[in-house]
């Protein structure tokens, strides 16, 4: 078995969050026992009764604001050290004393000493009103809302001590075109940039790990945005709406790119996904209507809803090959890419989410793979140029208003698995012709193919016992229907204004016929009604 020898315990015990934590080392073998008095400083806060236990400290280390102080605290009249010696603390002089806890750029500029180290200092907001935009060189970082909404901030250099700059620090700084940042940054807070609409360029140090959510969102003049390669956070947001924004260099330390971190960009061009990628979140090229083409690289297992919709000038989306992670295609993907003329769907896609190529107004061919099970409802939906799909063989479920208005559609053929077909999946289909139904097809819901202008020859097949309401309304075409024996029920208006309708037979079994069911068929000569009809609807 491996143990720890005595002296790299005491470099593991510096970590320790409580006092018992030292109890319980010193009772696991002997050799632990004295760790706590080889201690020169606390490594965590003390009071009356732990400090006995250390009794070689020469160095306190006061972790936060309340810790005591045992009379060794920088401001003499402080409201804490005036309730700790009303409490009968305990004093003792230390050769020196750290102070972890944050404290202004003036506290710790009036009362620095070689007794008393601060170590962390926030350039505050009564700082600001002290030094303006000369922070001092002792500020390790910028505090919340410093210089929020300041108008008569031009442009400022940030000391090379600053390591993180917090929420809101220069948001809605409209005149603000310059900012130096400081090689050591590794963290920018949320809102920090936001709205900052004159700044220009920023140079991101090397070092910076994080970037907040809505960091540089509204920076509308902000051209280039390139992160360090050990970057490996950026928040919700982060330059939404830069709408100069042509470049974007993306680290390779990133895993996932946020929600709407890159929506309404409307000059980024192009993007580049690093290996790195796995997730792309919703929304989050959305509106970027500049984008001309995008390569999605084998390793993302996720892309979001409304992902690259209404990118106006799309006109290419590949899928690198190899990928076994990507499984569906999500609500809106592509909804609104008005140029986008084709689209291949990669081999391991079972489902097509909602709206995912929603007016896609020059779409005019898609090739969907078999393993294609669901397309849902308004997938295909105002793609006014498409004329012809073929469906895969193993589809089951075609959503509500799933080819709604694609006006050019001229033939269907739906495989025999498809057991379900949403309302108006045909609707407005003007130049729709023909039709073939699956046999396992059970029902015909509300207006499938209401509409369909040019619908001439629909069969119906032998399965189907409910006809929608307006299911066949104002298809002006169609001549004739049979319906077979299983139909038990017509809606309401679902041959309503179907004027060139000569003839329709009913068959036996049917029970129930809708209120204003053929009402309108000004051609109609000919109907046989069978004895099984008990419920005959208004104007039927």
């Amino acid at each position: 078995m491996i143990t720890l020898e005595s002296y790299h315990v005491m470099i593991v015990s510096k970590y320790f969050d409580t006092f018992c934590d030292f109890v319980h080392l010193e009772m696991v073998t002997k050799k632990y026992r004295g760790t706590i008095n080889k201690f020169h400083f606390n490594p965590i806060p003390l009071n009356n009764h732990t400090l006995k236990y250390f009794q070689h400290i020469e160095t306190l280390h006061l972790y936060s604001n309340d810790d005591i102080t045992f009379g060794n605290d920088y401001l003499t009249n402080k409201v804490n050290d005036l309730i700790q010696t009303r409490q009968n603390t305990t004093s003792k002089t230390f050769f020196q004393v750290i102070i972890w806890y944050s404290v202004s750029c003036y506290t710790a500029l009036t009362y620095s000493s070689f007794r008393y180290v601060f170590k962390n200092v926030a350039f505050t907001c009564k700082d600001v009103d002290i030094y303006f935009t000369c922070i001092p060189r002792v500020a390790t970082s910028i505090a919340l809302n410093c210089f929020s909404g300041c108008l008569t901030l031009l442009s400022i250099v940030l000391p090379p001590k600053i390591r993180t700059i917090e929420d809101n620090s220069f948001y809605n700084c409209v005149h603000l075109s310059s900012i130096v940042l400081p090689s050591g940054l590794t963290s920018i807070g949320s809102n920090c940039f936001s709205l900052c609409s004159e700044l220009r360029t920023l140079r991101l140090p090397k070092s910076l790990q994080k970037i907040g959510k809505n960091c540089f969102n509204g920076c509308v003049s902000l051209k280039t945005f390139q992160m360090p390669n050990d970057a490996y956070f950026i928040g919700a947001s982060c330059c939404s709406s830069c709408q100069k924004l042509l470049e974007v260099t993306l680290p390779t330390s990133l895993t996932q790119i946020p929600k709407a971190a890159f929506s309404k960009c409307f000059s980024l061009s192009q993007i580049a996904f690093p290996k790195s990628i796995k997730k792309v979140c919703e929304r989050c090229f959305d509106g970027c209507t500049s984008l001309k083409s995008v390569k999605i690289p084998n390793n993302i297992s996720s892309l979001g809803k409304n992902c690259f919709s209404n990118c106006v000038s799309l006109t290419k989306v590949t899928f690198e090959d190899g990928n076994n992670f990507l499984l569906s295609l999500p609500d809106d993907l592509l909804s609104y890419c008005y140029s986008l003329a084709s689209f291949v769907v990669p081999i391991q896609i079972s489902q097509i989410g909602s709206n995912c190529f929603k007016s896609c107004k020059k779409m005019t061919s898609i090739c969907i793979t078999q393993k294609v099970t669901v397309l849902s409802k308004f997938c295909f939906s105002e793609c006014v140029l498409l004329s012809k799909i073929t469906l895969p063989s193993n589809l089951c479920v075609v959503g509500v208003s799933c080819f709604f208005a694609c006006s050019a559609l001229v033939e269907i053929h739906l495989p025999n698995t498809v057991t379900c077909i949403g309302e108006r999946a045909f609707c407005e289909c003007q130049a729709l012709s023909k039709v073939v139904l699956p046999n396992a097809l059970t029902e015909l819901n509300d207006g499938t193919f209401m509409k369909c202008s040019s619908l001439k020859y629909v069969d119906i097949p032998g399965n189907v016992c409910k006809i929608g309401n307006n299911c066949f309304r104002e298809c002006v075409a169609l001549i004739s229907i049979e319906l077979p024996e299983s139909v038990t029920k017509i809606g309401e208006k679902s041959f309503f204004m179907c004027k060139n309708m000569a003839n329709v037979r009913l068959k036996n079994g049917l029970k129930s016929v809708g209120k204003d069911c053929f009402c309108e068929c000004n051609n109609l000569n000919e109907i046989f009604v069978p004895t099984s009809v008990t419920e005959f609807g208004e104007n039927c």
